[in-house]
């Protein structure tokens, strides 16, 4: 280990070489030392301040996203279940199916991917047709074996 990598014997040496100064030269050192660190310590605070604000902003952010979404939710829900009322159930379907998850993420998580997406159509296409009424089935003759 050399002498200039050990940390005492480095602050030694400083400290000897300052002692062979006048007074004067140190008192100078330390008053523009003293302002150099007021200005690193305004420089962090106010990063630690626009940090917390930036923080405070991305929370409420959040939480308005989260009501967002609740209201959405409700909303649609309760028009999902008057067009129900109403004999429109494929768009009872649409209302409250996969669209109704597909907001809800967005807005609560941010952010929704192509594959999310593709999975929502696809569900709602198999809801809208699960929802379409389907012909009865007719039978030819009289035996009723004739089902088409």
């Amino acid at each position: 280990m050399n002498a200039s990598d050990n940390p005492y014997v480095a602050a030694f040496q400083l400290a000897d070489k300052w002692a062979k100064l006048p007074p004067e030269h140190l008192k100078l050192a330390l008053r523009s030392a003293d302002a150099e660190l007021a200005r690193h310590h305004e420089l962090r605070m106010a990063k630690q301040q626009a940090a917390a604000a930036a923080e405070r902003r991305a929370h409420i952010l959040q939480i308005s996203g989260v009501a967002a979404a609740f209201m959405i939710c409700i909303a649609m829900l309760t028009g999902s279940v008057m067009t129900a009322q109403q004999g429109h159930f494929w768009l009872s379907i649409t209302m409250c199916g996969p669209s109704l998850l597909a907001l809800a993420t967005l807005f609560v998580l941010r952010r929704s991917s192509a594959m999310a997406l593709q999975e929502s159509a696809r569900a709602a296409r198999l809801a809208m047709n699960a929802a379409q009424p389907t012909a009865p089935a007719t039978t030819t003759g009289t035996t009723g074996a004739g089902v088409v």
